[in-house]
């Protein structure tokens, strides 16, 4: 038991002696990915020597210094892997839109053993982006609408491929994100292709088409069923008249299927384009002519 003088002494001495300050020096002079981990561990670890603040700093700027290194390796050409575990690390210190963005383009380069490409991934990886350029600040990371743009159909188009229904996840405040937002920052939502795969030549949904159509009816509900339109697209094989009697089938179909659990039909209305109105997708010669095909067949949400 220390006694109560000494007790006494060592609070004043505690009191009277300057606080430590934080490390922030090796932080801002590191450029190596281990000079990286390490001043950000010793911020970390020096406790309230820093303060909320300069954590967060410390993070946003190891997070940013990572993503420096992916793009360096990228440029020289080094292995897909090596790029994506330095932007695995830029992602574990802080969520940069930019790191999910060049992520979800080094995702559809790589395949696992079956020869296979992660596209569910991908889409999360492009919708993630987005929900970090909404959260950010415009003045101080201004984004031109036309990058946003090209992210949404890069994760519109990775959605159509991916093998397994893609949820659109929230942004930080819980609102609908990703490809369910209405706006993100100056980029208006004027439609959104819905994922919603059907049997060849017909109507009738797929196992996953179906799922997607929940997924779709659940968000619908979440905004209070709005007024739609559905508009169905095609592929350009077969004949215009084909195509486009073919699409609207395939947009009634949706349809029917929210009327059924409980949609005004009033609130819903058809469309039918066929081949006419393709999507613009981003890296075409990244994808076979099958793949191209399975991205144009698709039906459309508008809200209105």
């Amino acid at each position: 038991m220390i006694p109560r003088a000494a007790a006494i002494a060592t609070m004043t001495m505690l009191l009277v002696q300057p606080a430590l300050a934080c490390p922030v020096e090796a932080m801002q002079q590191a450029t190596s990915p281990a000079a990286v981990a390490a001043a950000h561990a010793a911020i970390i670890q020096a406790g309230t020597a820093c303060s909320g603040r300069q954590r967060d700093w410390a993070s946003q700027l190891a997070a940013g210094r990572q993503l420096q290194a992916a793009a360096a390796l990228q440029a020289a050409r080094r292995p897909a892997a090596e790029v994506m575990a330095a932007l695995d690390a830029s992602l574990r210190y802080g969520a940069l839109w930019q790191s999910f963005a060049l992520r979800g383009d080094l995702r559809q380069t790589i395949r696992d053993a079956q020869g296979r490409v992660d596209y569910e991934a991908a889409s999360l990886d492009y919708q993630n982006a987005l929900n970090e350029i909404e959260a950010g600040d415009e003045r101080l990371d201004p984004v031109p609408r036309e990058v946003i743009a090209s992210l949404f159909r890069k994760a519109e188009q990775t959605r159509m491929l991916a093998e397994r229904t893609v949820a659109s996840p929230p942004t930080r405040s819980g609102r609908a994100g990703g490809l369910s937002a209405r706006q993100i920052r100056s980029f208006a939502v004027a439609s959104v292709a819905l994922p919603i795969q059907f049997e060849f030549g017909t109507a009738n949904a797929t196992p996953g088409g179906a799922r997607a159509a929940e997924d779709l009816a659940t968000m619908l509900e979440g905004e209070g069923r709005p007024p739609i339109t559905l508009v169905g697209h095609t592929d350009p094989v077969g004949s215009a008249e084909a195509n486009r009697a073919l699409s609207r089938r395939r947009a009634e179909a949706v349809g029917v299927f929210l009327i059924r659990r409980g949609y005004d039909a009033q609130r819903i209305r058809i469309q039918g384009r066929g081949a006419d109105a393709p999507l613009q997708i981003e890296n075409r010669d990244g994808y076979t002519t099958a793949q191209i095909h399975q991205i144009l067949r698709r039906v459309e949400l508008v809200r209105e």
